[in-house]
């Protein structure tokens, strides 16, 4: 899945960059889970991004959605 930025991953799968880059990365992500009919669980979203709380992707998630209902 491609994404409009670079970042380097980690050997952990985690990624280096600024937190409002990860974050940004993991809404767009989730967003695209979403439109492929396919949504990723709270647990697999902060897996791929080195986190380990479901409230992070959680927090995720629900940005993702207002940015879908926004457009």
């Amino acid at each position: 899945m491609a994404v409009g930025w670079t970042m380097s991953v980690q050997a952990d799968g985690a990624f280096e960059g600024g937190e409002d880059d990860i974050n940004a990365a993991a809404v767009a992500v989730y967003r695209t889970s979403i439109e492929t009919g396919r949504p990723l669980s709270e647990r697999k979203l902060a897996q791929m991004f080195g986190k380990t709380s479901r409230r992070w992707a959680r927090n995720r998630m629900t940005e993702a959605r207002r940015a879908l209902k926004a457009t």
